[in-house]
């Protein structure tokens, strides 16, 4: 899942001459624009929470060809936009870098929480062409 996090995030903005390059932002989800195939089309990717059954996702969404979704088991996704100064900021036109940070249980489905172990990945990303 990191690999693909990294691979999508490191591309915000990519190739796209719109502004801004982030379509929307919350603390719990984000959308934006980036060629990710780099064909020259525009692309559009959404990652949000979704809670089914008691159990929480991290939903990726893409409109790579066409609408394609995937999920992952999570604990908690965090994500928030950062302005040139690194203040924190929801303000579309100003994010200059977005903070990403997910919580991962691997043992998710186990009773037994004597080992629990997960995973905890943060990154910071730099929007292209701002």
């Amino acid at each position: 899942m990191a690999n693909v996090l990294d691979y999508d995030f490191n591309k915000i903005g990519y190739r796209v001459s719109a502004n801004p390059k982030i379509s929307a932002i919350n603390d719990s989800s984000i959308a934006f624009l980036s060629d990710l195939n780099n064909n020259g089309t525009v692309d559009s990717v959404k990652y949000f929470t979704r809670v089914t059954s008691g159990i929480r996702y991290l939903v990726r969404r893409t409109t790579i060809s066409s609408v394609k979704e995937s999920q992952v088991v999570i604990n908690n996704f965090v994500v928030q936009g950062y302005d040139t100064l690194n203040n924190p900021t929801s303000t579309l036109s100003i994010i200059k870098s977005v903070d990403v940070q997910v919580v991962i249980n691997n043992n998710s489905f186990r009773s037994d929480t004597t080992d629990n172990f997960g995973s905890y990945y943060r990154r910071r990303y730099f929007i292209h062409n701002h």
